[in-house]
């Protein structure tokens, strides 16, 4: 069986102080995108939207093949 990646994707919460949020959704991220990648690009996401980063979900997705 062999493992073959297709996919990535990151979903940011972010919200507002008065509990106002929304998600950001990033498809076609790169294979093997580490913590600080998406926490750097989290904080950019943050500083022009005016929200503060809550959390970050990475969806990665494989096929495996006999």
């Amino acid at each position: 069986m062999k493992k073959v990646w297709k996919k990535t994707s990151i979903t940011y919460g972010l919200a507002a102080d008065d509990e106002q949020s929304v998600k950001v959704t990033v498809q076609n991220v790169i294979e093997g995108v580490t913590a600080e990648q998406v926490q750097t690009f989290g904080g950019v996401l943050a500083s022009v939207s005016g929200y503060h980063l809550v959390n970050a979900t990475v969806n990665d997705s494989h096929v495996y093949t006999y």
